[in-house]
């Protein structure tokens, strides 16, 4: 059963029922998709449930989704595998290439100058040869004044396609250039256009730290970056159990990997602060520049 939006009013105007419409779609769609995390995570609570203590790690002790699925149904696994290796054998002669390429490349410049030099040789044999049959030639030709006169008109018709095609570009030239010129004139000024190049470059950088971050902690594909442990209420007698598996645990993580990973959060806390720092700044400014007879001071440095 479907909902009819009534029909909004002026465009200068707005309509209260539709807001209230728009309000009760948008409350219905967040109901549904937070029963729909609801089921999602009953469903993860079961499979945890009932794997738990069937893994080889004991830290984790139970099976994710993946691996339930792999277990159930394996033979839908086998066109990924066969995804992979083919990736992989292109990576591997990828790898070989880029290790044999100098050699190669070598190599070719050597025959690109040993073919310059028989071009050359073989270039100043054809115009002697060309002198020749050229001679000969003109004597079986000379009777053929209908193909010379059709070439002629062929020739001058060339010409005045390509006088039209040269006047028609000039004229669309101009054109867009008056209609760029026009384009520049409602742009920013130079001061707001350095300003949001400036902004471009920063998410750029942002955007390529974070993707250069993801593509260097790419280890575990199975299950992303993160992966989702069960972890049960153990009583009193193993919590010393736990304890010790908690160690070994952190025993295994790298020390190297945690620096890296906090200074890269570092570096994209750093830039988010110094943008909206940038972002506040323009916004203060603009405010003052709209306010008539009044002083603003900055506050006292500690």
């Amino acid at each position: 059963m479907t909902e009819l939006a009534p029909e909004p009013g002026l465009k200068n105007e707005v309509d209260i029922r539709y807001l209230q419409w728009l309000n009760g779609r948008l409350r219905f769609q967040w109901r549904s998709l937070h029963v729909d995390y609801q089921e999602q995570c009953k469903l993860l609570y079961k499979i945890h449930f009932y794997t738990n203590g069937s893994h080889m790690d004991q830290t984790i002790g139970h099976f994710s989704v993946t691996e339930t699925d792999l277990i159930r149904q394996p033979d839908n696994y086998k066109q990924l595998m066969q995804l992979l290796e083919s990736e992989t054998s292109r990576l591997e002669a990828f790898l070989e290439w880029k290790q044999l390429e100098p050699v190669y490349w070598q190599w070719m410049e050597t025959v690109l100058d040993t073919m310059a030099e028989d071009v050359n040789t073989c270039n100043a044999q054809d115009i002697c040869s060309k002198k020749t049959t050229l001679a000969n030639a003109s004597l079986c030709y000379c009777s053929a004044d209908n193909i010379v006169e059709e070439i002629d008109q062929l020739t001058k018709d060339l010409v005045i396609l390509g006088d039209g095609l040269r006047d028609v570009v000039t004229c669309k030239k101009s054109e867009w250039h008056e209609k760029i010129k026009a384009r520049e004139r409602e742009l920013l000024d130079e001061k707001e256009f350095s300003e949001a190049i400036r902004k471009i470059h920063e998410a750029v950088e942002l955007k390529l730290s974070e993707f250069k971050y993801q593509c260097a902690h790419k280890k575990n594909k199975m299950h992303g970056p993160c992966r989702l442990v069960f972890k049960d209420k153990h009583p009193a007698s193993k919590m010393s159990f736990s304890r010790s598996r908690a160690k070994e645990a952190l025993m295994n993580v790298s020390a190297s990997e945690l620096v890296n990973e906090l200074r890269m959060r570092e570096g994209r806390l750093e830039k988010e602060l110094k943008q909206l720092q940038e972002e506040c700044r323009h916004k203060l400014t603009e405010i003052v520049d709209g306010l008539d007879g009044v002083i603003c001071i900055p506050p006292m440095k500690r």
